[in-house]
């Protein structure tokens, strides 16, 4: 079964800084070819991240503190969170919003995507290139910022705001605006027309209208869906959605982040890991008095887990 992480235990700092080294883990095939050429396939597209905690003396309190963890998590049989002691922060320029929309990635990294919910990243460049990855963070550290354009965001229920589910790293957002369709025109393209021109004219061609809720055959079609605009006039706004010969007798339609809008965020984060081995050993580097006993745990080794 998958790994459960207890979320209230977080690896204490002092024992990370005391010492830790760790591995950045990929897999990747690799071949020699009969003509010398080598070849390369990518089997992980993900970093796994590894760390050995202990392999130094320390005070004895320190390594009970070691033995805790392990006993509280039965071995390694459940996770807990890690403070990576070189890579724990994403600040705005690195740090980005993805749309997630239907159990998957939605939109562009760092934009909004007309849609409810996203996931946070921080982005990795190689600096004076254009090459970069984006990981994706499930363990944000309470609280975090996010920034919509030039607008720091507030954490709420109110309209324009959000909320951080933090055991995932999903941002849900509140709708910024929303309006009742008064009519539509159905066809090719199905046209919304509104009770005025204030709703329609806070999106542009190309953004997405997201529709709550709504009665009639359409309402299947594009009910909890991103409608992609096609146009946007007075009081009506053009949805991609072929309506011939349906009906719509009712929809409320929300406007949430935009693409054309930038989404960032910014806040320290965890690394989910585990116990690799049922066993961790220690040794007595120096003995004398209890509390005066400094302790080594050879193989104390600390897995992220893949979320």
């Amino acid at each position: 079964m998958p790994i459960t992480v207890i979320n209230d235990i977080v690896v204490d700092c002092n024992i990370v800084s005391a010492s830790v080294r760790g591995k950045q883990m990929r897999n990747n095939s690799r071949a020699m070819l009969f003509n010398g050429y080598g070849q390369v396939n990518i089997n992980w597209t993900k970093t796994l991240r590894q760390y050995e905690i202990g392999f130094v003396p320390m005070p004895r309190q320190a390594w009970e503190y070691i033995e805790a963890l392990h006993e509280a998590t039965e071995g390694g049989a459940y996770g807990m969170l890690m403070v990576d002691p070189k890579d724990s922060y994403a600040a705005y320029g690195v740090g980005f919003l993805t749309g997630y929309y239907n159990n998957a990635l939605y939109g562009s990294v760092g934009a909004g995507a007309g849609v409810p919910t996203y996931k946070i990243s921080k982005r990795y460049t190689v600096t004076g290139t254009a090459h970069f990855k984006d990981r994706y963070i499930t363990r944000p550290a309470s609280p975090i910022a996010i920034k919509l354009g030039a607008t720091v965001l507030t954490a709420g229920a109110g309209d324009g705001q959000y909320s951080v589910n933090y055991d995932t790293g999903t941002v849900t957002m509140v709708k910024s605006a929303s309006a009742a369709v008064s009519s539509f025109t159905a066809g090719a393209t199905t046209t919304l027309t509104f009770a005025s021109g204030v709703f329609p004219a806070l999106f542009s061609i190309g953004g997405r209208l997201w529709v709550q809720s709504a009665t009639g055959t359409l309402a299947t079609s594009i009910v909890q869906k991103p409608l992609t605009i096609l146009g946007v006039s007075g009081n009506n706004i053009i949805v991609d959605v072929v309506s011939t010969g349906m009906t719509l007798t009712s929809a409320t339609c929300y406007r949430y982040p935009q693409p054309n809008e930038t989404f960032a965020w910014q806040g320290d984060f965890y690394v989910p890991v585990h116990f690799i081995d049922d066993s961790i050993d220690w040794e007595l580097s120096r003995g004398g008095d209890y509390d005066d006993r400094i302790v080594a745990g050879p193989s104390c080794v600390l897995l992220e887990i893949r979320e």
